[in-house]
């Protein structure tokens, strides 16, 4: 099934596949601030995105300006997890699961009003739509 998990989602799916967190990033020396004292729309930092990710496919960008507002982020790992973007700290943002189809987590909101997070989210609606009709077993519905 299609994954889009976003901050704290990001955070869930790599605790759920056993790996571990930063459990406060403002404890690190860090020039980047990845949880300001007021959010809001300006509050941004930069992400490389390795090239060969389905991440990068979905956003059609290895670069890319994004909202932040977290204390937390993945540290080790969980079990068929890769790390596919950072932030200058080389705090992980994005992740991807290894040969599981779409799913990716971000760790900032990508819930933004931007052509990447646009390509994003029709990205995740087009592999839901595809698994949705791929699947053999459905259950009618009742009226």
């Amino acid at each position: 099934m299609p994954i889009l998990a976003i901050c704290r989602g990001a955070q869930a799916l790599n605790v759920a596949r056993r790996g571990t967190l930063f459990q406060h990033l403002p404890e690190t020396a860090s020039e980047v601030n990845h949880r300001p004292g007021d959010y809001g729309p300006d509050v941004a930092h930069s992400v490389e995105i390795e090239p060969d990710s389905l991440l990068a496919e979905a956003l059609g960008a290895t670069e890319l300006d994004v909202p932040s507002y977290h204390h937390q982020a993945a540290d080790e790992l969980g079990r068929e997890l890769r790390a596919v973007a950072w932030s200058p700290d080389g705090v992980v943002e994005g992740i991807e699961a290894i040969n599981r189809g779409f799913v990716i987590g971000v760790q900032w909101h990508a819930e933004g009003d931007t052509p990447e997070h646009g390509r994003l989210f029709r990205s995740f609606v087009k592999a839901a739509t595809r698994h949705d009709s791929a699947r053999v077993d459905r259950v009618p519905i009742p009226a």
